[in-house]
This record gives structure tokens, C-alpha cells and sequence, in this order.
């Protein structure tokens, strides 16, 4: 049973416990970039990216999650530090992250999902179906795992990028289908592509090529981690998927970039006691987790939490880091 107001209290601990102990802030992002549609709310414009940026050059640490994790082993943090990470490998981190990360001299994790590379996001492809298709038949219905959904809604059939019944068609659509294998979500989304009539031809893709992912990682500033091949939600898999899911996306970067991969990230920050194993198994030194909280000095390395960041202006975002930082600037 749920206790009203218990997740609230448990944040409000952890912001007490930052008062008094030392910890790093560790700012999870997906996407920057300029858009007209954000139904997951995953994106910060690049305006409001650089804003942020000027925030923590000014007010915070910033160091890598390398350092992070260095510090957390030999229990010496500096105050008021900061790590930023990147999820998934979206083209705009190279395109508009990057530049931005080596104009303000700020480092930063990129974890990349391996099996998307010269293609696109299975949810990005349902949101062109649902959001950007012109006209949509009254009704949907399709069949997962021999149990049939069904969507009657005629409001859906002519709409904006912002019409709120499309969002609301598209979070349900992916709710359904966001647990199933790629191989079930891939023959899902040619049934949705052809119930729509949706023409894709000129649609580009938002995930990174391979010869992309190597310009990213070019430079000091820039480190890369795995973050499996089909991005599952990993503790709903067999023990011998989750093994290939993790072991497979570092092998396959470790290929591609010829160096060590170091660091994971949990896609949709689901995990078990078995993942951690898995992951630690798979000779990885840390690994990134979705929950809020500061990075203490106790924190497991192999569960460390993030703060997940919004597309918040420069007085927002300042807010929000002066109420989690702690200590002088060192």
C-alpha cells in the first residue's frame, strides 16, 4: 500500500541529508535540441542548456563521472561538484552537446544504446505514427501477446503536434508496448505504420550513426558508456538476455572505439539485485540508476542515483542547484 506523501518525505530526507554531508550531484539528460513536440518531456533547448552550463561553471564543480567514481572509492569528494551524463545517443550530442560541453569546458558520460546505430528509436518511430501523421483512423486496435487493445477516439483523427489526445493515444500506445522485444515492437510498429497510411521517407533519424558516435567521443572533455543493444526494461528479461544485453553493448563500443568501457547505465532504470551482478560480472566499474539523490560518499558505484534535468532557463535551474548544493566552492 502507498502512503500519500512518502515519496515527497523521502526527497525531502535526502535534501536535509545534503546539508550536512558532503555528495556530488549527479544531472541525467536525454535530448537537447529545439522541437515543437516533446510527448516524453526529454528535451532542454539548446538556449536553455547553455544557461545551465553557465549556471555550474559559476556556482559548482564539474567534474567527470570518472572522478566521481574515484572519490567515491577513496571517500574524497570535492564540495559542491557536479557530473553530467547523456542517455541513449541521440545525433544532437554531437551536434549541439558537444560543442557546448567544449565551450564551457564541462565534462561529461555519454551512455549509448548499440542497436540503433544508422537507424531510429523504436519510440521516436511510434511518435512520428501517432503525433506527426496528418490523419488517423478513428480506431486502433492491435493485438500483443494474444490479448487485444483497443482505442476508439475520434478526436484523434484530425489534429496539431499539440493536440492533447494524440499525447495521450502515443503515452498509452507505448505503455503497452514498451516491455515487449524489439523483435515484437519492430512487427508492432509495421502494423501501427501501415494503420496509419504514414509515410517515413522523409523523416531523419535522431539516434547516432556509428561514424557520429566516434566524433563524439573524440577528446578530453568526452567519456562513453554502454547502455545495452535494444534498450529493455532489463529486470523483466531472462537471466541470459539481460547477460547479452549488457555484455554485447560493451563489446560492441569497445569495438567501435577501440578502448575500455567502463561505465553502464540501467535504460529506463529498471533493475534487480541480479542486474547489479550481471553488470559487475560484465567488468564494468560503475553504473548509472534513475532514482533522485546526492552521490555520498557510501553510495554504491554500481547504483548511483541522478537528478533528472528539465528544460528549465537560467533562474530555474540556478533555484534548483543552490537548494542541492553544500559547502564552498573548492
Amino acid at each position: 500500500m502507498r502512503v500519500p506523501g512518502v515519496k515527497r518525505l523521502r526527497l525531502a530526507a535526502r535534501w536535509f541529508r545534503s546539508r550536512f554531508t558532503k555528495g556530488v550531484l549527479i544531472l541525467g539528460y536525454h535530448r537537447i535540441t529545439q522541437t515543437s513536440q516533446d510527448p516524453y518531456s526529454i528535451c532542454v533547448s539548446p538556449e536553455n542548456f547553455a544557461q545551465q552550463l553557465e549556471t555550474l561553471r559559476k556556482y559548482a564543480m564539474p567534474i567527470s563521472l570518472r572522478e566521481v567514481v574515484e572519490g567515491l572509492k577513496c571517500r574524497e569528494l570535492p564540495s559542491r561538484a557536479v557530473a553530467l551524463t547523456f542517455d541513449d545517443g541521440y545525433k544532437d550530442h554531437l551536434y549541439e552537446v558537444k560543442p557546448l560541453l567544449e565551450k564551457y569546458e564541462v565534462p561529461a558520460t555519454f551512455f549509448v544504446t548499440t542497436g540503433y546505430f544508422d537507424t531510429d528509436f523504436w519510440w521516436h518511430e511510434l511518435e512520428d505514427i501517432i503525433i506527426s501523421t496528418a490523419k488517423l483512423p478513428p480506431r486502433l486496435s492491435i493485438s500483443i501477446d494474444g490479448e487485444r487493445f483497443v482505442w476508439n477516439n475520434s478526436s484523434i483523427q484530425h489534429s496539431t503536434t499539440s493536440n492533447s489526445c494524440r499525447n495521450k493515444l502515443l503515452l498509452s500506445v507505448h505503455h503497452r508496448i514498451s516491455l515487449l522485444p524489439q523483435q515484437e515492437q519492430r512487427r508492432l510498429l509495421t502494423e501501427l505504420r501501415d494503420w496509419a497510411n504514414a509515410d517515413f521517407s522523409d523523416t531523419r533519424s535522431k539516434a547516432l550513426t556509428r561514424d557520429e558516435l566516434v566524433q563524439l567521443a573524440f577528446g578530453d572533455l568526452i567519456d562513453i558508456g554502454a547502455h545495452s543493444v535494444t534498450h529493455p526494461f532489463l529486470s523483466a528479461l531472462p537471466t541470459a538476455s539481460q547477460e547479452a544485453e549488457i555484455q554485447e553493448s560493451k563489446a560492441n563500443l569497445e569495438t567501435l572505439l577501440g578502448r575500455p568501457i567502463s561505465g553502464f547505465s540501467y535504460p529506463n532504470g529498471a533493475i534487480s539485485e541480479h542486474t547489479l551482478s550481471i553488470v559487475q560480472e560484465a567488468g564494468f566499474s560503475f553504473a548509472c540508476a534513475s532514482y533522485n539523490d546526492v552521490a555520498w560518499r557510501g553510495s554504491n558505484r554500481f547504483y548511483l542515483p541522478r537528478f533528472w534535468i528539465g528544460d528549465w532557463d537560467r533562474q530555474t535551474f540556478s533555484s534548483w542547484l543552490q537548494r542541492w548544493l553544500c559547502g564552498p566552492r573548492e
